[in-house]
């Protein structure tokens, strides 16, 4: 179920169904009636955040869980991939590094900003950065191809296994090769 329109045509494997959602409804409102089992989402859904006795968390310790996969893997699954037309890349070579490096530096700004202990109403939010830090490490979301080729694998493969796209496909195939070493 999805509440928005497929922006590309897809045809999903055997025995997958996607459905629209009727617009204004709320995924949160469709676990509330049955209508679908689970949902991921980075926000509590509203009848979470509501108390619905019907509506629950997957793990019972997700923190937990995401830093044991973080553990195993030295990474997070995926979320995120900037891209350009292959067009404009080719036409303007200099582009696709000059948008990882304004990623980049935004990133390095928000650090910056995190650093400091007045960033957050979060009352505890100095002692949470350093508890991550000393968990995940300086820096838990590295930019740029090289840095993420184990993880862009990883979800290479679970895009074969979902039966999103038809074989693997090599990393290299994927990225302008001027990011490459990004």
């Amino acid at each position: 179920m999805t509440t928005s329109d497929e922006p590309v045509a897809f045809d999903p494997p055997p025995g997958v169904s996607i459905e629209r959602m009727d617009r204004g409804r709320r995924l949160g409102d469709a676990l509330v009636a049955g209508e679908v089992s689970a949902f991921l989402s980075p926000r509590p859904p509203q009848p979470y955040l509501d108390g619905a006795s019907e509506v629950g968390r997957l793990f019972d310790d997700p923190r937990a869980e995401e830093v044991s996969y973080y553990q195993r893997n030295g990474f997070y699954p995926i979320m995120h991939v900037v891209a350009m037309k292959s067009e404009v890349a080719e036409q303007h070579p200099w582009a696709p590094v000059s948008l990882l490096d304004g990623f980049e530096q935004a990133k390095r700004q928000w650090t910056h900003f995190m650093d400091d202990p007045n960033w957050s109403r979060l009352t505890w939010g100095r002692h949470y950065l350093e508890e991550e830090r000393s968990v995940l490490g300086p820096d838990p979301w590295p930019t740029g191809v090289a840095a993420n080729r184990a993880n862009l694998e990883r979800f290479i493969r679970y895009e074969v296994e979902q039966g999103l796209i038809p074989g693997p496909l090599a990393v290299e195939d994927l990225f302008f090769e001027t990011t490459l070493e990004t």
